[in-house]
């Protein structure tokens, strides 16, 4: 666990003058323990705000995928029958299990890879 204090402590040690603005914004748990709050932090600090600066400096593309998995069976247990779900992508990406997809669907990965 961490406490209050050594969280305050490192808040202090690894944001200097901005530690108040960090605390203010991650505010201690009541519990006590201060794990998720840092956690929290500290995901944001490596993770989100480094993006987030990147994004806003420098051209970013992203592609849209709309060609439905074209096995019915997981289709249908997915409840993805009528649109491409998340990850649908990847067999056809990685010209994987051809034998579950019709001449269309090899014609799609194909043309991907």
């Amino acid at each position: 666990p961490i406490n209050t204090a050594d969280y305050l402590a490192l808040a202090a040690y690894l944001f200097k003058g901005n530690a108040l603005k960090v605390i203010e914004r991650y505010l201690p748990d009541p519990s006590g323990d201060q794990r998720l709050v840092v956690t929290h932090a500290c995901t944001q600090w490596v993770f989100a705000c480094p993006t987030r600066t990147v994004a806003r400096k420098a051209a970013s593309y992203s592609y849209v995928f709309s060609y439905p998995y074209d096995r019915a069976s997981v289709r249908t247990r997915l409840g993805c029958s009528d649109h491409a779900c998340h990850g649908d992508e990847l067999p056809y990406a990685f010209e994987a299990f051809w034998s579950n997809l019709t001449d269309a669907g090899r014609h799609v990965s194909q043309s991907m890879a």
